[in-house]
């Protein structure tokens, strides 16, 4: 069993009484289509049982992710992700990734900097009613040295 009490900042009272149980299946697929190109899909099932019933919304019951990487040579890749959940506490959840990189060669070190564009295709709220963004997408950087 996992330790588990809905979270409330004015009444939190830890105690072992709740359970869930998780059972289900996952499975993924990784081609590589070409040398420079990569499918990828994720599907997964999952039963949640819980004594606590707000505890059971929190998973979906079906998830998956479809994705194509390419590789176009010269330090550059991307890569362009489908994600979808079903019910996750009885919202649907959709969104699309497109990550554009460059990795640049630094001796025996390389510093790779990307860029990731998160474009939700829903107008779900995220999990609970109240998760409700001012923008349906999010872009930020990262910079990788590795070394």
């Amino acid at each position: 069993g996992m330790i588990s009490e809905p979270l409330r900042n004015n009444q939190y009272i830890a105690s072992n009484s709740n359970e869930s149980q998780f059972s289900g299946a996952e499975t993924q697929f990784d081609w590589r289509l070409t040398s420079t190109d990569r499918l990828r899909l994720t599907y997964a099932y999952v039963d949640a049982q819980a004594s606590n019933p707000l505890d059971e919304q929190l998973t979906a019951r079906n998830s998956g992710s479809a994705g194509w990487l390419r590789d176009w040579g010269q330090g550059w890749n991307s890569a362009l992700f489908y994600y979808a959940a079903d019910a996750l506490n009885g919202y649907r959840y959709e969104r699309m990734d497109t990550r554009l990189a460059r990795r640049i060669p630094l001796g025996k070190a390389s510093l790779e900097l990307a860029g990731v564009l998160q474009q939700r295709l829903d107008n779900q709220p995220t999990t609970f009613i109240d998760n409700r963004y001012d923008s349906r997408h999010v872009v930020y950087f990262s910079a990788e040295l590795s070394f």
